[in-house]
């Protein structure tokens, strides 16, 4: 393989890379903007009690952002 072409692949790699850390960022706030829904559209008593861990998200967010880090820690 020419050094252009390892080049050309691994400068579509890097914005591969950046694409996914994007989404993955992006699904990681996910149970805030739902929260955030739910404090706008129900009752107030009920939008001070609501907790991630009623939808059982207590381990989405920290599984996210782990996985976030060891990817930026093997493409950086």
């Amino acid at each position: 393989m020419s050094q252009n072409t390892r080049e050309f692949y691994f400068g579509y790699t890097r914005i591969f890379m950046t694409v996914v850390l994007a989404v993955l960022s992006a699904l990681a706030l996910l149970p805030f903007l739902y929260m955030a829904y739910l404090s706008l559209t129900q009752s107030s008593t009920l939008s001070l009690q609501w907790k991630p861990a009623d939808l059982g998200l207590e381990n989405y967010r920290r599984v996210l952002i782990h996985f976030h880090f060891f990817v930026t820690w093997k493409t950086v």
